[in-house]
Order: structure tokens, then C-alpha cells, then sequence
């Protein structure tokens, strides 16, 4: 979300729509693949990916700026940093140049799981093949390795890096320089997190459980009753997620995990849903859903 307008992939548009009112501002209606992943929001422009081969765009007030297509397989969410975008599709992690889409730097990764990468000062962290890189920004040389879940996503906040491990099963933060374990919780694997307020909110990927954990890993409450629960959305007095066995959106708790209620959808969920002042909304395959609190 950025200045009160929140953006949003469907089947093969982006949405630009007022938080307070929840009218259109703009749609992107030139994409030519599925959009799963969240675009990505920098000053006047958005980036987004398509899946299965598709490519990236650069939208500014709902027209193209440029479209880089050279992409293989499914696409992370891109990532912009200072004057380039990083995307991760089919095995390449691309470095474009975020004014012209040229691709500046590419490199080899190990498969085609499209990990989004994480950057933070001169690292990059993203998963390939079953392991967490740490790559030096500035040569794309890999400075260290830690074997995680194959489909997890990174987190980082400050010097740790939240994600799934192999090696403690479940859910963990590492030392970002080195890899080591800093804190690890009873949560199984899991597909990402969110940091909110001093806590942290994290959901099983093949599971039913929802937890919060502060920040050193003291966990705070633990909901099992979340369906196949999604990525969490945080409100000021609930946590989102959408129940995609189900076809469902629940709110729960924020300060306890219980459940507080359910909101049947009738429409395929394509990813986790977002919070926006007396609002929710939900990418689906028939278009946004926007749900009143």
C-alpha cells in the first residue's frame, strides 16, 4: 500500500484502488500471464511478475513504462532497490534496470522455485534448491548456505533472517551473517511471515496453525483452527488469513489467536489478503474482493 491507494494482481490485471473508499483508481489490463505474486510499489511506479514464462511490468498511473519478457517459469514478487529490480524466474536471478527494464547482471541459481529475494545493505537472501543463499550484492558471489524448507520464503528484520529450516524443522530465525540459529519455535514449516508492532506473525504452509511470536522468539499465542491458513495480514485488533482449503477469510484475535469470524468467499483465493483502514481485500480469480471489517 502506498499514500492511501493499495495495488493488487488478478488473473492478468493490476488494480489500483482507494483504501478509504474502496473505488478504482486505475486498472492494468495489458498483462499477458496469471499474476500470483503482490506487485511491488516505489515512488510513481509499480512493478509486477507473471507466471509460466510471462515477464515483468513497470505501471505508472495504470500505463506500461516498459516490459522485460524474457523470463522462463514462474516469478518471485520483484524486488526494487535503489536503481535496479531483482526478480527470481526459472533458475536466473535477474538485476534490471528499474528506469529502462535492461537487464544489467544475471545469476545461476540452483532450480525454478521463485524464492523473492531479500536484500539488505550489499546481501541478497533468497532460497534455491532447498537452501538459503547468501549472496554478496555486489559480486553475486554466495557467501554462505542453510538448508530450509524447498518453498520458503525469507524475512529479515535487523540482523536476523525468519524462515523455514530443514535442519530444526520448522520455523527459525538465523544470524544474517553467517547462517547460525538465533531462536527457533514449535511452528512447522512455513511459507512467510510478517513483523508487526514487535511481534512476529507466521502461518503453516501444510498445516492448520497460526502463530505470533515476539521478537526473540517467545511465543506469544498459537491458533490451530485456521483451515490452510495463508500468509497473515495485520490489523490493529485482528490477524487476517485466508483459509484457501475453504475458501474462506477469517479474522483472528490479534492479542489471543482465537478466531472471531469467518467470511465465505465464492471464488478461487490466489494469495494472502490485505489490510487497509476498514477494509480487506482478497485477490481472486474472479477479480478483488473488497471486505468491510
Amino acid at each position: 500500500m502506498e499514500s492511501g491507494t493499495a495495488y493488487f494482481g488478478t488473473i492478468e490485471d493490476v488494480h489500483a484502488i482507494d483504501v478509504g473508499t474502496g473505488d478504482s483508481v486505475w486498472t492494468y489490463q495489458n498483462a499477458y500471464g496469471e499474476i500470483d505474486q503482490p506487485p511491488s510499489v516505489t515512488e510513481d511506479t509499480v512493478y509486477v511478475s507473471e507466471n509460466a514464462g510471462g515477464g515483468v511490468h513497470a505501471i505508472s498511473a495504470g500505463e506500461r513504462k516498459w516490459y522485460f519478457d524474457d523470463l522462463v517459469g514462474d516469478a518471485s514478487q520483484p524486488v526494487p532497490f535503489r536503481d535496479v529490480l531483482y526478480v527470481n524466474a526459472g533458475g536466473t536471478l535477474y538485476e534490471l534496470d528499474r528506469a529502462s527494464g535492461q537487464v544489467r547482471r544475471e545469476r545461476t541459481l540452483k532450480n525454478t522455485f521463485p524464492s523473492t529475494p531479500v536484500i539488505r545493505d550489499d546481501a541478497i537472501y533468497l532460497v534455491t534448491d532447498g537452501e538459503l543463499w547468501a549472496l554478496d550484492r555486489l559480486t553475486l558471489d554466495r557467501d554462505w548456505t542453510h538448508p530450509v524448507a524447498p518453498s520458503s520464503e525469507v524475512i529479515a528484520h535487523q540482523n536476523t533472517l525468519l524462515v523455514s529450516s530443514q535442519e530444526q524443522t520448522g520455523f527459525v530465525a538465523l544470524n544474517r551473517t553467517d547462517g547460525t540459529l538465533a531462536w527457533d519455535t514449535d511452528l512447522r514449516a512455513t511459507e512467510c511471515a510478517v513483523i508487526a508492532d514487535g511481534n512476529v506473525y507466521a502461518s503453516e504452509r501444510d498445516g492448520t496453525r497460526v502463530g505470533a511470536y515476539a521478537l526473540d522468539g517467545r511465543k506469544q499465542w498459537m491458533s490451530d483452527d485456521a483451515g490452510t491458513p495463508s500468509v497473515p495480514a495485520i490489523g490493529s485488533d485482528a490477524v487476517f488469513v485466508v483459509d484457501h482449503h475453504n475458501s474462506k477469510l477469517l479474522a483472528l484475535d490479534r492479542g489471543t489467536g482465537d478466531r472471531r469470524w469467518t467470511f465465505r468467499i465464492d471464488a478461487g483465493l490466489r494469495h494472502w489478503p490485505t489490510n487497509a483502514s476498514d477494509r480487506v481485500f482478497i485477490p481472486t480469480d474472479e477479480g478483488l474482493y473488497s471486505i468491510e471489517k
